[in-house]
């Protein structure tokens, strides 16, 4: 049974899948695109990963809280700020396009 504590756990581990297969699909886009729809596509999919990435670090960190101690605490914090700084980049280069 799927309790809410662990559902979190598993989508965790389900988001850091989907956001890797998007940032992949979305970087083959990105460097295959010879047009404007395909490139505003691949940045789209590249933008929905960095999203989902944020909330999987969460969901994983949450599986393994017991056994970080400070040192792993403060990485998963440094990996979410950055991921939330990637992102925010991705988002201002698709809303100010050339």
């Amino acid at each position: 049974m799927i309790t809410s504590s662990n559902a979190f756990k598993i989508y965790g581990g389900v988001g850091a899948i989907a956001s890797g297969i998007f940032l992949f699909l979305g970087h083959l886009l990105l460097f295959f695109s010879e047009n404007d729809l395909v490139t505003e596509l691949g940045k789209s999919l590249v933008l929905f990963a960095h999203l989902i990435l944020v909330f999987a670090f969460i969901g994983l960190y949450e599986e393994q809280a017991g056994r970080n101690g400070i040192l792993g605490t403060s990485g998963m914090l440094l990996g979410v700020v950055g991921t939330i700084f990637v992102t925010a980049i991705v988002y201002v280069e698709l809303l100010f396009r050339r």
